[in-house]
Parts: C-alpha cells; structure tokens; sequence
C-alpha cells in the first residue's frame, strides 16, 4: 500500500506501534497514532487495537476516560476490552473501577475461570482480600473449574 509514494502503515504495524506507545508511557502519542489510524489511513481498528487502548488509558491512570472509549466506541460486548482493563486497574491498584469492570466481564463470561482469577488477582494487588476471596467463591459456586497450569505458550 502506497500513500504519497511512502509505503502506508497497516493494521498490523499501528498495533504494534500502540503497543509500544501503551508499554512506554506515550500516552498522546497512541492517541493521534489511534485517530490517524481511521482519519488518515482509512484502517477500522479491531479487537486487538480497541484493547491495546483500553490498555493504554488504564496504564496512564485515565479510567474515566477508558470507560468513556468503550462507551463511545460500542464495544462493551468485548470481553478482551474488560480484560484489558481489569489488568490496568490490577497494575494502578485501582479496585473500584476494577469491580465495575469484573461485573462486566463475569457478565459476559460467567463460566470462564480466568475471569474469575483476573477479578481475584486484581482485588488482591489492591489488598482486598475479602473481594479477592468472594471472587474466588463466586467461582466455586458456578461450577467454574479452573483449569491448573495452563498456558498458551
């Protein structure tokens, strides 16, 4: 793909270009890079992209800003986006918009253990250890059996 004789970036290279903007703090920058994205190059972000966003407004603090995206964006009905979130809230301790988005997602995927794990992990960083237990529970009590050591690797 060529645009003004320079070869145009593609879905995969504005992933990993928010990715890195995500990662190391460039707030601004996977802004513009995200809006350019559509308005510039035309691309329709996807899950992937939509995460990495998510992603990027948590790892900064903005989780207002974050809910307002899914909001606007109409993409609620991601579970990866509540994921995404809830890891940011894990890292910046910040269980009550971490709750919000465990029912969200448990809402969206009660039977899937990771869910549940993602909900207890996050309320334990913050030391809320009643939570991370009732999380746990909530587990238990939908037969929801978590699968041990798995991994995708």
């Amino acid at each position: 793909m060529l645009k003004d004789g320079i070869i145009a970036p593609n879905l995969f290279s504005f992933l990993g270009v928010l990715n890195a903007c995500c990662h190391t703090g460039l707030f601004e920058h996977g802004i513009r890079y995200f809006e350019s994205m559509q308005k510039v190059y035309c691309l329709q972000p996807g899950v992937e992209h939509y995460t990495c966003m998510v992603d990027l407004y948590g790892r900064a603090g903005r989780f207002d800003e974050a809910k307002r995206f899914i909001a606007e964006n109409g993409i609620s009905h991601l579970s990866a986006v509540w994921k995404s979130l809830l890891s940011s809230c894990r890292l910046q301790k910040n269980s009550e918009t971490g709750k919000w988005a465990c029912e969200r997602l448990l809402e969206l995927e009660p039977l899937d253990s990771g869910s549940y794990v993602l909900c207890s992990n996050m309320f334990a960083a913050d030391d809320h250890w009643d939570e991370a237990a009732e999380a746990r529970s909530l587990m238990l009590q939908s037969i929801v059996n978590k699968v041990p050591g798995q991994s995708w690797i």
